[in-house]
C-alpha cells in the first residue's frame, strides 16, 4: 500500500511541475495504465461474448479495486451501436486488465488508448484493399 501512495505523489509531483496546460497528459495516461495493470485477473473466460461484455466486466472489475485505494476508471465507448462485431471467446489466467482490453479489442477488430481520464474503445480505422500484383508475361 506505500509503494502506491509514493507512486501517487511522485506523478502527482510531475503534474503539477509539467509546464502548460497539455504537459500533465502523460504522466496521468501512465498512471490510468499503471492503474490497468495493477488490476489481475486470476482467470477470464468468456466464450462467444459481445466485446462490449468483457469491456464492462474490466470496468467493473476497475470501479470495485477503485474502492480500495486505486483511482476509478472510465471507460469511454465510442462504437456506433449500428456496428456489427464479431463474438470473442478468451481463456485467459493471472493477466492484467490492460492486457484483457487488449485481446478484446483485437479479437473484435476495435482500438484503444488510455487517455487522462479514461480508456476509450474505438473502431479500427478500414484496412486499404491489398493492391492486385501485376503478372508478369
Amino acid at each position: 500500500m506505500k509503494c502506491w501512495v509514493c507512486l501517487i505523489f511522485l506523478v502527482a509531483a510531475n503534474v503539477m511541475a509539467a509546464d502548460g496546460p497539455g504537459a500533465a497528459t502523460e504522466p496521468r495516461k501512465r498512471l490510468l495504465a499503471l492503474v490497468l495493470e495493477q488490476i489481475i485477473f486470476a482467470e477470464v473466460n468468456f466464450r462467444d461474448a459481445e466485446p462490449a461484455d468483457i469491456i464492462e466486466h474490466v470496468r467493473l472489475a476497475a470501479e470495485k479495486a477503485a474502492s480500495t485505494n486505486l483511482p476509478p476508471v472510465n471507460v469511454v465507448w465510442m462504437v456506433p451501436a449500428e456496428t456489427k462485431l464479431p463474438r470473442v471467446t478468451l481463456s485467459l489466467k493471472n493477466v492484467p486488465a490492460l492486457e484483457v482490453l487488449r485481446y478484446t479489442t483485437m479479437a473484435a477488430g476495435l482500438k484503444y488508448r488510455v487517455e487522462d481520464h479514461a480508456v476509450v474503445i474505438y473502431p479500427a480505422p478500414p484496412r486499404a484493399p491489398k493492391k492486385p500484383h501485376d503478372s508478369v508475361p
